[in-house]
């Protein structure tokens, strides 16, 4: 009691607050009901019972930390690494009480349009198409059709706003308009426009070809099927389990959105709605058949909300967080999440570590097949030093990847190759200090030198690989005690090859053997500092041999490129750019390039 010091009431907080973790950089909160602490996330520590909760899937950023508010817990954006499977990402503001899920199908969830059962004039798709995002389920952003190095530009058509990476099959360009939720068809000899479509939300990456339409998500909570030569709809499911909506990005959108990157997997459309297995009833599973839309498995991923009796792990947490689908060609991936194709959870190995700092456990998972994992979530264009692309059977978890082979900020593989860029090579303990105008590691792998996860001893042991790297920002491999974290993920085997370019890598294709890849020039003007990053230097479009690593071609461009944006198909290639256009370049006629 404040006026008389008399104790009212003591609290047994072991179970829910423990050592392994330091306290956040910010004061804890109260309310009448709860004293808000942020050990390892958030954790709500009961006034009036011993009913504490913990939740380590949301924290606050430093000085500012969480607001309890206006009957809502704000979140702000953090930098914090731990959790990456589970944690969630941006400025949210969730209310207190646990979200109403519907659920159940019923008949209202399927809405047939004008195509419904009428056939397409198109063929099926062919080699050279680049049918989906990244092109295949395996989400490779590589073909094995051969590109031409003398490119000149066929076209250029401007959309406006925040354009996806495009896809292409019989004949046509498909890109949608994010923030319009508008699905543009181009053609692809000229670059006009022959229809669009827009839906009641935002479309947030490409969607897919199959045999003769064209099906994507979006963040409105449905699944469309459109004819793909005139634009008509077939179909609309709601994957949302009820019509609820929130405010995002400063506009309306389903509770339990959907990526538009759905994935087509022998036969079936596969797709998720939702955001967090700890959230609004979690996120829900759902194969459709795509002739019909019609419901043929479903799932719902949800939890597993903690043991408060159970002791936490300071660096990873079981649970599920929605991204882009991918697949090993059995097995689908959702980040961490192992699927079968009833959308069943397949378990993992876990392999247990013993951190050599703190004496922390930690794990990591073995995943069935290798396959392309993104920690921060495919669709995170932040290029920050604590997320990952890795191509592996592991899922890195919270480690680090700085050294580590087949991992980096972006990259492509066929099947015995990948190449990675390395935005960061080394590291300064938590800052996300990099250094642009010394270039950025382009470098290529064989497809089974895995990551190697080294404690210490046994065998093989890491080597040393990264060339011409200054010796005052080399990282030694073994300074485990002395680096924050450990040294987290390295390489047992040297790569194919590497090369410095002076380009800051958003953008990469692979066609035969030949690599593409584009970004804003890797320069530092001492009277505008950030004007590459920015974008008022342009970009540049850079030919890479895939055998070599020797440049063979660089051509100038307009804009940047968008994140992801570059894509080989029908011998031509295509770039959507950060200022909303869409560009075509074909092999050189001898006129010269543009």
């Amino acid at each position: 009691c404040v006026r008389t010091g008399d104790e009212v009431r003591e609290m047994t907080l072991r179970s829910v607050l423990e050592s392994g973790h330091h306290r956040r950089c910010y004061t804890d909160r109260s309310t009448l009901n709860y004293m808000i602490t942020g050990e390892r996330g958030s954790e709500f520590l009961d006034f009036h019972d011993d009913e504490h909760t913990r939740h380590n899937w949301l924290r606050g950023p430093c000085i500012t930390g969480m607001t309890p508010a206006n009957g809502l817990f704000y979140v702000p954006p953090h930098q914090c690494f731990c959790y990456p499977a589970v944690r969630m990402d941006g400025f949210f503001a969730l209310a207190a009480q646990p979200g109403r899920s519907g659920g159940g199908q019923s008949a209202s969830r399927l809405e047939q349009g004008p195509a419904y059962g009428e056939p397409s004039e198109d063929e099926a798709v062919d080699a050279a198409a680049w049918p989906m995002y990244r092109r295949d389920a395996k989400r490779s952003g590589a073909t094995g059709s051969q590109m031409s190095t003398d490119l000149e530009r066929l076209w250029s058509t401007s959309l406006g706003g925040d354009v996806t990476q495009a896809i292409v099959a019989n004949g046509r360009v498909f890109v949608a308009r994010k923030d319009a939720g508008t699905l543009y068809c181009l053609d692809i000899d000229s670059g006009d426009v022959l229809w669009r479509h827009t839906v009641a939300g935002r479309i947030d990456s490409p969607p897919v070809a199959h045999e003769g339409f064209v099906y994507f998500g979006s963040r409105d909570g449905h699944v469309y099927s459109l004819r793909a030569h005139d634009g008509e709809k077939a179909w609309r499911f709601r994957a949302a389990p009820e019509e609820r909506q929130i405010v995002s990005y400063d506009r309306l959108e389903s509770v339990w959105p959907v990526h538009g990157s759905v994935l087509i997997l022998d036969g079936l459309l596969y797709c998720t709605a939702g955001r967090s297995g700890f959230i609004d009833g979690g996120v829900y599973l759902y194969a459709l058949d795509p002739a019909t839309g019609e419901l043929v498995h479903e799932n719902k991923l949800e939890g597993p909300y903690p043991d408060i009796s159970e002791p936490s792990y300071a660096f990873h947490k079981d649970g599920y967080r929605a991204d882009l689908l991918t697949s090993d060609g059995e097995i689908m991936y959702m980040g961490r999440t192992a699927l079968n194709r009833e959308l069943e959870e397949v378990d993992v190995e876990r392999i247990a570590l013993v951190g050599t700092q703190r004496g922390d456990n930690l794990e990591y998972r073995k995943m069935p097949g290798m396959r392309l994992v993104a920690t921060g979530g495919f669709l995170n264009d932040t290029f920050w030093n604590r997320t990952w692309w890795m191509h592996s059977r592991v899922w890195p978890g919270f480690h680090y990847a700085q050294q580590a082979s087949k991992s980096g900020q972006m990259l492509v593989f066929d099947d015995e190759r990948v190449f990675t860029v390395k935005h960061y090579t080394t590291r300064n303990r938590h800052s996300p200090m990099f250094f642009p105008g010394d270039g950025y590691l382009l470098f290529a792998d064989d497809i089974d030198n895995e990551p190697l996860f080294y404690r210490g001893e046994g065998e093989p042991e890491p080597i040393e690989w990264e060339p011409e790297l200054p010796e005052e920002t080399r990282w030694s491999i073994y300074q485990d005690a002395a680096v924050d974290k450990g040294p987290g993920f390295t390489r047992a085997q040297p790569p194919r090859w590497t090369s410095w370019v002076d380009v800051r890598i958003e953008a990469m294709a692979l066609a035969g053997d030949t690599l593409f890849v584009a970004g804003p020039p890797d320069k530092v003007p001492m009277d505008d500092p950030l004007a590459a990053l920015e974008g008022r230097m342009g970009g540049v479009l850079k030919v890479v041999s895939a055998t070599d690593g020797a440049a063979l071609a660089e051509y100038p461009l307009g804009s940047r490129p968008a994140f992801d944006g570059l894509i080989v198909a029908q011998n031509r290639l295509f770039m959507t750019t950060r200022d909303g256009a869409i560009v075509c370049m074909k092999e050189s006629d001898g006129a010269g390039s543009d």
